[in-house]
């Protein structure tokens, strides 16, 4: 899934596609009274965006728009937004909000891979979240990367290493259907997975 770009100060919408918890199949008829939506922008954490008719809406099928104003979009950097809600499958929409499109960061030479960013919270046993709380993805699928450089080389582990904000949230961005050994060892777990091709709750892949 591309990450959609914003424009820093303006007012946009993005689309979110949304599924019942339960069934899997698209929630229909929802309103702003059946979601709650999570916003964070680069180098904060997630508040909760309030919402009314004008501005959350169903447009078909189990997609949904929802309007962004200039004051969600002042920040340069990464936005996430979050949908939550009793009969629905947690989503995520990751943004980029950039100052312009006119002159779009040019891709490196070569092959550029998909990334599908992998998110998820970690809690304490009495429900607050765990800040600083070291995550990390380890490439599994592929051998370590070897780049000739001017009299030697870069060598590529594949490892992503990330650290919980004050809402225990954390982010993983993974090229999309490699295999990929993810660790929280404060928590004592590890796993491996697929990285799908949709961004996803870590915790919602099977």
């Amino acid at each position: 899934m591309s990450t959609p770009l914003l424009i820093q100060n303006s007012s946009t919408s993005v689309v979110v596609y949304l599924s019942s918890a339960k069934t899997g199949q698209p929630s229909l008829g929802l309103t702003h009274e059946d979601v709650i939506v999570g916003i964070k922008k680069e180098g904060g954490s997630f508040v909760t965006l309030p919402l009314n008719d004008l501005n959350f809406y169903e447009l078909s099928d189990g997609f949904y728009r929802l309007a962004l104003t200039p004051n969600d979009t002042d920040t340069l950097g990464s936005l996430y937004l979050s949908f939550i809600g009793a009969d629905i499958k947690n989503a995520m929409v990751v943004c980029h909000v950039a100052e312009s499109v006119t002159a779009p960061p040019q891709p490196s030479p070569g092959y550029t891979p998909s990334i599908t960013t992998v998110f998820g919270y970690v809690y304490d046993s009495a429900g607050k979240p765990k800040v600083s709380v070291s995550v990390t993805a380890r490439n599994v699928g592929r051998p370590t990367l070897v780049h000739p450089v001017d009299q030697g080389i870069v060598l590529e582990s594949g490892i992503v290493h990330v650290l919980t904000d004050s809402s225990g949230f954390f982010s993983l961005p993974l090229i999309t259907g490699t295999t990929v050994e993810i660790a929280i060892p404060s928590a004592s777990f590890r796993r491996t997975i697929l990285v799908p091709a949709e961004n996803t709750n870590l915790f919602d892949i099977p």
